[in-house]
């Protein structure tokens, strides 16, 4: 690739980064200053995925800058291996909590529509070991990827993260990776490339797949009630004058029943009681 071709890759990097960014901290912006704020769970998981976002998207940025001055073919680079290991952290981090939030998403709809799970009862029982997880597990690669040095720039030089050392070694013959470093890059890249993203992503189908199907099952039920009372027999217009000629023979005869006593009484000569 030539020169050209990276000042491309970077300047498409740097806009859908900033898209990202920008519309990420609207989002993180709008849930603080609402009414609500961050009481509710969906308001923090949310938050959640907003800064991750923010994060990655502000690596991203500061990406070209931030490799070290001698990576062959960055053309933006002007930091030192600390800058690079600071974007790399704030990235893997970011690449690690993102996913992760977005299947604690899918979690909490779960407990909310197949469970009836009140959000306290969620806050109380799921949501506390969720954030406990999703900072531990994101943490703890990146902090093994810093004891470790496996944290260096990219093969063209865009922005930091597991990679092998010195930059494009396994591209070119005449430089020789460090195996030390090299043997914990491939692992921890793995784990945040592949592993955790798709780990992540059949949780959210598992989850979203319960969902579909329970409300599958309670659409079925519902309309299974609309057809049974549907299909109950209604009230003939017959039936309904065949009722009210018996109710109107009826009445003449009751009258007549309770004239009875009165007159019996009249004709023995007593006078009606009062």
């Amino acid at each position: 690739m030539s020169s050209k071709s990276f000042l491309s890759f970077y300047c498409v990097q740097l806009f859908s980064a900033s898209v990202s960014l920008i519309c990420s901290s609207f989002i993180a912006g709008g849930i603080i200053r609402s009414d609500g704020g961050l009481t509710s769970p969906f308001r923090r998981i949310i938050f959640g995925v907003s800064v991750s976002d923010i994060l990655q998207s502000l690596s991203l940025i500061v990406g070209p800058f931030a490799v070290p001055a001698e990576t062959p073919v960055a053309v933006w680079a002007v930091g030192n291996s600390i800058s690079c290991k600071m974007d790399g952290f704030f990235y893997c981090f970011a690449a690690g909590t993102t996913p992760m939030y977005m299947f604690g998403l899918c979690v909490y709809t779960y407990f909310k529509i197949n469970r009836n799970m009140s959000d306290r009862a969620f806050a109380y029982k799921v949501e506390r070991v969720m954030h406990i997880l999703i900072i531990l597990l994101s943490s703890g690669f990146v902090a093994l990827g810093l004891v470790t040095k496996a944290i260096n720039s990219t093969v063209i030089g865009s922005f930091c993260t597991y990679a092998a050392f010195p930059t494009a070694c396994r591209q070119i013959p005449s430089l020789e990776c460090d195996q030390t470093i090299d043997k914990y890059v491939f692992p921890l890249g793995f784990i945040s490339t592949i592993g955790l993203p798709f780990t992540c992503l059949f949780g959210i189908i598992f989850s979203m797949t319960a969902v579909c199907l329970h409300m599958l099952r309670r659409t079925f039920k519902f309309s299974g009630q609309l057809r049974g009372e549907e299909s109950s027999p209604p009230t003939s217009q017959a039936d309904q004058d065949s009722s009210s000629s018996q109710a109107d023979v009826a009445f003449p005869v009751t009258m007549a029943n309770d004239a009875s006593p009165t007159k019996s009484l009249i004709e023995e000569g007593s006078s009606p009681p009062t």
